[in-house]
């Protein structure tokens, strides 16, 4: 069932309208409303737990790989590539 109610000046200003529709429920379709808004923020809370899993396994197999690859003398070798990549305007200004 649709009805439609009159807004207020500030409100028709804002929205550049008269009438706004507001859906009315039954007592049931309103718990069936609900009940599949708080199924779908549930779904979205696990959508982001698992993105941030995701990224925190990343992040823990990178920092393995670097450190099990990585040495003093790598190290200084790729700070001294970079630094000649930059060049030395980079540092004069």
């Amino acid at each position: 069932m649709m009805r439609y109610v009159l807004l207020c000046l500030g409100c028709q200003k804002r929205l550049g309208r008269k009438y706004f529709h507001v859906e009315t429920f039954s007592v049931e379709g309103f718990g069936r409303y609900f009940k599949r808004k708080e199924v779908e923020l549930e779904k979205n809370k696990v959508r982001d737990e698992m993105k941030q899993e995701m990224v925190q396994v990343a992040s823990a197999m990178a920092g393995k790989f670097v450190e099990a690859s990585m040495n003093k003398d790598k190290q200084a070798q790729l700070i001294d590539e970079t630094l000649k990549e930059m060049g030395d305007e980079t540092w004069q200004s």
